[in-house]
């Protein structure tokens, strides 16, 4: 899955991009929240107010709670 960071999330993790191979048990968008915080010091602090983080799978805004079933990127941002 390609992941793209945008604003203040982009200056740490990955410099603003990275292919992601998280965990067969990262099913939603708040659970990649907390893998990513929970493998890269540097994320956790981008992500540390997870509930302004905004995201979109495939180009389209969705909740926290969105499945990344079928996600080919997701793109996290602040609002």
């Amino acid at each position: 899955m390609k992941i793209l960071y945008f604003a203040l999330v982009a200056r740490t993790p990955q410099q603003g991009r990275g292919r992601r191979h998280p965990a067969p048990e990262v099913t939603t968008i708040a659970n990649l929240l907390d893998w990513l915080a929970d493998h890269d010091e540097a994320a956790a602090t981008a992500l540390e107010k997870r509930s302004l983080i905004k995201a979109a799978i495939n180009a389209k805004l969705v909740q926290h709670d969105a499945s990344l079933a079928g996600a080919h990127t997701v793109a996290l941002f602040p609002p």
